[in-house]
């Protein structure tokens, strides 16, 4: 371990890497509030939609997603859409996962909560085929 006697400078800039990360983090954290929740243009079974919102877990979104999704996980589901900027309970919302059970469970738990336009878009593997997805490390472009 150094010693902040021999080396002040190791000290000091651990300290600038430390502040410059919370900066960025603040303006990751801004950026992510103000920017728009879904593609324009997207449509679902006829129907625009104003969010996608994928309820599997961070780890499972990582591995790939719809373009323009968020990730809310289930667990989190019932507050986390009420974080999602421009979303009313007027706004049509597609809900999808991995099979279908947890984007089912996410449409009643929205139902429940006053949102009346909720669509269960079911397994990622499936919505993928007509929306525009991302799939790690590489990203399909939309057709």
């Amino acid at each position: 371990m150094p010693n902040w006697r021999e080396n002040p400078s190791f000290f000091l800039r651990n300290a600038t890497m430390k502040h410059i990360l919370k900066q960025f983090l603040l303006v990751l954290l801004i950026a992510a509030s103000v920017l728009p929740t879904a593609h324009a243009g997207d449509y679902y079974n006829g129907i625009w939609v104003d969010a996608i919102i994928d309820v599997r877990t961070p780890v499972e979104y990582a591995e790939g997603h719809i373009i323009g999704a968020i990730n809310i996980p289930i667990g989190a589901i019932g507050m986390g859409i009420q974080s999602v900027k421009g979303v009313n309970q007027d706004s049509s919302l597609l809900v999808y996962c991995r099979s279908g059970i947890r984007s089912a469970r996410a449409r009643d738990i929205l139902m429940l909560q006053g949102y009346k336009k909720v669509m269960d878009g079911g397994a990622f593997s499936k919505l993928a085929e007509t929306l525009p997805s991302c799939v790690r490390p590489y990203c399909t472009p939309p057709n």
